[in-house]
């Protein structure tokens, strides 16, 4: 049997009031992530984004999903996708500096697989981190 309330009475549903104020000063918040895992997600995001898929962002993501049904002819694919997700995380990710992308066909299954290699800097320190990446269908 459902719990009745009486509706008369709100006082029960609403919190004390306290003389503290309750909140959270976002002007001061470190809100910029450094860590490897931030940085590998946000590659992510970007890299699988299809650009026009976020709303109020028609120029976020990358073009490689239109590389993806191709036809697999050698270094032309693997080049047009290098310079796509250069020009996607040089865009988007002003944390990084990229070193090296590397991409792999899978042509019997139609897939790419991407490696992702960047510097970044943490605590002043150079650091250095590959991110793989597997495009599917």
């Amino acid at each position: 049997m459902p719990t009745l309330y009486n509706t008369n009475s709100l006082e029960e549903f609403v919190a004390p009031k306290t003389d503290k104020q309750i909140y959270f000063d976002y002007s001061s918040a470190q809100t910029v992530h450094t860590n490897e895992k931030a940085i590998n997600d946000s590659i992510r995001n970007i890299l699988l984004t299809r650009i026009g898929s976020v709303p109020g962002k028609p120029s976020f993501g990358s073009s490689i999903h239109t590389y993806l049904f191709d036809l697999m002819s050698g270094s032309t694919v693997g080049d047009l996708v290098k310079i796509a997700v250069l020009d996607a995380i040089l865009t988007w990710e002003p944390r990084v500096q990229i070193l090296d992308v590397t991409v792999k066909q899978i042509p019997e299954y139609n897939r790419l697989m991407l490696d992702v290699t960047y510097d970044y800097v943490l605590m002043g320190k150079t650091m250095e981190s590959t991110v793989s990446i597997l495009l599917a269908d």
